[in-house]
């Protein structure tokens, strides 16, 4: 099993706003053309670099009710479509997380193409096989998961 790159960096809460607020500017500018993989360190195991699938989610804000977009890294097992919500190891969970429990209709972007969604948070039994097959395969995410008290989420986008 691969062991996280021991010098994997974690933004704070301010850095991060700001690379998602550039990452989705830039990933609505080209229409997904740029933004919708981008290269992440990899873990022992991997080489130096891994690409990592970014989609962008729309919620509906919970307490505006305007419409909000965040990129985020997705990962597909056995034809089902994930994300989670670390917002970078935080105790607090991220608004968009909020948001879909609000409204669990979600819209999603994935390079051009735009879909619509229902948004699934996974519990359980369920849950725990998903998250345990993510961190095998990204092992980042167990790292996130030590970092904080509170039990990570994981959505599972169902498209249609």
């Amino acid at each position: 099993m691969a062991r996280p790159n021991a010098s994997y960096f974690t933004p704070g809460p301010r850095l991060l706003r700001w690379i998602s607020k550039t990452h989705l500017s830039l990933y609505e500018a080209t229409h997904g053309l740029l933004g919708a993989v981008i290269a992440q360190r990899g873990e022992e195991g991997h080489g130096a670099l891994r690409p990592m699938q970014v989609l962008l989610l729309g919620t509906t804000g919970r307490k505006s009710g305007l419409p909000r977009r965040t990129p985020l890294p997705y990962f597909q097992y056995d034809d089902r479509l994930f994300v989670i919500a670390s917002n970078g190891a935080s105790d607090k969970h991220p608004d968009w997380y909020e948001n879909l429990l609000a409204t669990p209709e979600v819209r999603v972007q994935i390079a051009g193409a735009k879909l619509r969604a229902t948004a699934a948070p996974l519990d359980g039994d369920e849950r725990d096989s998903v998250w345990a097959r993510h961190v095998a395969a990204w092992p980042r995410w167990g790292v996130y998961q030590a970092r904080t008290s509170r039990r990570i989420p994981v959505v599972e986008l169902r498209l249609g």
